[in-house]
């Protein structure tokens, strides 16, 4: 989708981060992993998702486009499996209500698992856990950068600053509505 578009070229234009750690959770097909894996070669990337059909379509994915051999895919939720620390933490959650979901674009629900779009605490559960284990697996100069609901913002800085990453910021999307959150320690 665009705002996931948009997404990789903030973190690629405007933050001009240059990992070479990268985690994305909740990879789904690999789009966001698939895409910071070309653009920065040398980097290792890590992919997890608590789907083995979406994994899978992952792994084709990134095999396709021959970046097998630089991405690591793991089954399981949020950290779950995961150790050590990574220059950047990204992801793009379930993040939308049910209301939300059922109001959404034709595009978006019929061709999307609803799992891979809605979530409980009024679309924050995921998010929350991704914010609240992120400075675990973040070392100083490291970057977390999720796409979220535009009505989130609030609730994500009060949970980004409860959990020891006080240097957050919101960024609008092209339609101008905040949607990325960034957060270093």
């Amino acid at each position: 989708r665009p705002e996931t578009e948009e997404l990789i070229d903030i973190l690629i234009n405007k933050k001009k981060v240059s990992p070479k750690s990268i985690l994305d959770i909740g990879t789904g097909s690999g789009a966001i992993a698939l895409s910071l894996a070309k653009h920065y070669p040398k980097a290792k990337v890590t992919a997890t998702d608590i789907s083995r059909e979406a994994l899978k379509y992952a792994w084709d994915n990134a095999k396709a486009l021959e970046l097998e051999d630089q991405i690591t895919f793991i089954h399981c939720p949020v950290y779950e499996k995961i150790t050590g620390t990574f220059d950047l933490i990204v992801s793009n959650p379930p993040y939308l209500t049910e209301e939300e979901f059922n109001t959404a674009e034709p595009e978006v629900k019929l061709f999307e698992p609803r799992e891979a779009l809605t979530t409980e605490n009024g679309g924050l559960k995921i998010l929350e856990s991704i914010i609240a284990g992120a400075a675990t697996h973040m070392h100083s100069d490291s970057l977390l950068a999720l796409e979220t609901g535009i009505d989130q913002m609030d609730k994500l800085r009060d949970i980004a600053n409860s959990n020891t990453l006080p240097q957050n910021e919101a960024l609008n999307d092209f339609t101008e509505r905040p949607r990325y959150f960034f957060a270093k320690k």
